[in-house]
C-alpha cells in the first residue's frame, strides 16, 4: 500500500519510486519515443549542421586512434593538424562516447538521443516531483525533455550530453558526492560554458523558492566535479592559453555571417 504523499520536506529522499511512479515514467517515455521515432524505427537518420561536419569526424577519429592503442590527443585531419582532446569541445572521456566504439555512427548517434533525452525527463521529474503532484512533474518533465533548445540541438551531441544533466543538479543540490558525480558527467560532455551557468543556477534558482540550496554541499560538489574532469580541463586550458583565438575576431570574422532578414521566419519557427 501507498499513502497518499503530503508536501514533502527537505529531509526526504526524493529520488526512492514507488509503482505510483511508473505511469508518468512510461508516459515520458512514449513521449520520446514518438518523437524520435522517424529515426529510431526507420533506417533514416538526421543529417544536418554540426553533426556531419564535426560530431561524425570526431567520434569517427575517436574510434580509429583508440583502435590502434593510442589516446585521441592530436587529430593529424583538421587544418594542418590541431589538438583533439585539448578542445574539450570533443569529449573525449564522456561515457556517452562509448557507444561510438561499439556501433557504427547512425546506430550510436540513435541510443545517444534516446538514452538522453530519457535522462533528462527522469532527472526532471524526480526534481519537480518535491515541488508539485506527480502529474505536474510528468508535464514539466516533458517540457524539459522535449524543448525547444534540446530538438533544434539534436545534431550537436556535446551539448545534449551536458545539458540533460542539469535536473540533476538540483536533484541533488544537498547531496555532493551525487551532485559532484552529476556535475562530473555533464562537464566531461564537452560544452564547459554551458555546464558553467547550469552550475551557477544550480545555486541561484532554488533561492527564489522556499527550499534554498546551501552553498557548501554545492561549494563541495563543484569541486569533486572539477577534480574529476581534471584530465579534461588542464589540456583545456593550456589550448585556451596557447590560441591566438583568444585575442578576438576581426569585425570581418564576426560579420561574416549576419543574419539576414529572409532568415527570420525560420529563427521565429
Amino acid at each position: 500500500r501507498y499513502r497518499r504523499s503530503r508536501t514533502p520536506h527537505l529531509g526526504q529522499d526524493h529520488s526512492r519510486l514507488t509503482r505510483r511512479d511508473l505511469r508518468p515514467l512510461a508516459f515520458l517515455a512514449a513521449l520520446i519515443l514518438i518523437q524520435f521515432a522517424p529515426v529510431l524505427f526507420t533506417g533514416r537518420t538526421y543529417c544536418l549542421g554540426d553533426l556531419p561536419y564535426f560530431l561524425h569526424p570526431w567520434r569517427a577519429l575517436e574510434t580509429e586512434l583508440l583502435q590502434r592503442g593510442m589516446f585521441p590527443t592530436w587529430d593529424p585531419y583538421a587544418y594542418m593538424g590541431m589538438p583533439f582532446f585539448g578542445t574539450m569541445l570533443t569529449g573525449a572521456l564522456t561515457p556517452a562516447s562509448l557507444p561510438f566504439h561499439l556501433f557504427g555512427f547512425s546506430h550510436a548517434y540513435k541510443l545517444h538521443l534516446l538514452f538522453h533525452h530519457l535522462l533528462a525527463a527522469f532527472f526532471a521529474y524526480l526534481w519537480l516531483r518535491r515541488h508539485t503532484g506527480r502529474a505536474g512533474a510528468a508535464a514539466g518533465a516533458a517540457v524539459f525533455a522535449l524543448c525547444g533548445f534540446l530538438m533544434v540541438r539534436v545534431e550537436i551531441l556535446n551539448i545534449t550530453a551536458t545539458l540533460v544533466w542539469w535536473p540533476a543538479f538540483l536533484l541533488f543540490a544537498r547531496r555532493p558526492v551525487l551532485l559532484g558525480l552529476a556535475m562530473a558527467a555533464s562537464l566531461l560532455s564537452g560544452y564547459p560554458h554551458i555546464w558553467g551557468a547550469m552550475a551557477a543556477a544550480t545555486l541561484a534558482l532554488p533561492w527564489i523558492g522556499p527550499d534554498r540550496t546551501a552553498w557548501k554541499p554545492w561549494l563541495l560538489g563543484s569541486a569533486l566535479a572539477v577534480v574529476l574532469a581534471a584530465a579534461m580541463l588542464i589540456p583545456g586550458a593550456e589550448f585556451a592559453a596557447r590560441s591566438t583565438r583568444k585575442q578576438g575576431l576581426s569585425i570581418e570574422d564576426r560579420t561574416v555571417n549576419s543574419l539576414s532578414v529572409a532568415d527570420m521566419a525560420g529563427l521565429v519557427s
